[in-house]
């Protein structure tokens, strides 16, 4: 099994792809619609961080950082 982590590019449409992919599987545990213009108004944030991690190259998580 590879693990790997890497910075979210939040000019890349494909980061963007795999982020709300993720998130909106994270969510539905919840009872929570996931409104992607949040989504789109926190990679626009210049203290965004985020990371998406892989395991053999498929997604399989994210963080979500704020300085």
């Amino acid at each position: 099994m590879e693990i790997t982590i890497r910075r979210i590019e939040t000019e890349s449409i494909e980061d963007k792809s795999i982020f709300e992919t993720l998130f909106k599987e994270y969510l539905s545990g919840f009872s929570i619609e996931l409104d992607l213009s949040v989504i789109a108004r926190l990679f626009t944030l210049p203290y965004f961080h985020g990371f998406i991690s892989f395991v053999d190259n498929k997604p399989a998580g994210f963080a979500v950082c704020f300085e």
